[in-house]
């Protein structure tokens, strides 16, 4: 778990490496999907590594792999909060669609960073179904950072569409923008700016 900002600040830099290193590096898909299950013995971080890695491939064959092994380690129990994050997060980036399902129940997942990249992710594959428990999670979710997700998720989803659970999403961003409000907390600052360029896109 990340306790202070000495170890955020490593935690962050270590992963711009990887997205550095992952375009100019050729990376064999195999072992990536072995390190993301089994990790590897020279690296205890090799499992969450793998999982941003992964969410970098582009050829279509090893996308579905990719997103088959990701999936697989958003849902099991066994796996790293980290590594269950940074699978969250590349399923989005892959847009795997086949995801969403799992997606909507990494919202409950107990380690808030994951309830917010399967958020985020949610937001880009930009299917109807995650428009009710993102609304969920905007309303009820403990960790502000999930919850700004959750809004920035809802105005991609519903920036095009005029529908009767768009209108609701919108709704619920409105009425919630005044529960975020009665928190007088510095990080609700987050929360509020996602939620007013969300209800200002749909209008």
């Amino acid at each position: 778990m990340l306790v202070n900002d000495k170890h955020i600040h490593r935690y962050r830099d270590q992963i711009m490496e990887i997205r550095e290193n992952t375009a100019s590096k050729k990376w064999n898909i195999n072992i990536l999907l072995e390190h993301l299950v089994s990790g590897s013995s020279d690296d205890p971080d090799a499992e969450w590594k793998a999982a941003i890695v992964l969410g970098e491939v582009h050829l279509p064959e090893e996308k579905q792999q990719a997103v088959m092994g990701l999936i697989e380690a958003l849902s099991s129990k066994r796996a790293h909060a980290l590594t269950r994050a940074h699978a969250a997060e590349a399923l989005g980036r892959l847009e795997g669609t086949r995801a969403v399902q799992d997606l909507i129940d990494a919202l409950k997942d107990d380690y808030q960073l994951v309830r917010a990249y399967a958020a985020r992710s949610l937001g880009k594959l930009r299917n109807e179904a995650a428009i009710e428990p993102l609304v969920h999670t905007l309303s009820n979710d403990p960790f502000f950072g999930a919850r700004a997700e959750a809004a920035e998720a809802l105005r991609n989803l519903c920036q095009k569409d005029k529908t009767l659970l768009c209108q609701t999403a919108r709704q619920a961003l409105q009425n919630y923008r005044e529960e975020e409000l009665k928190r007088h907390d510095e990080r609700s600052r987050r929360v509020l700016a996602e939620i007013d360029q969300a209800l200002d896109i749909l209008k």
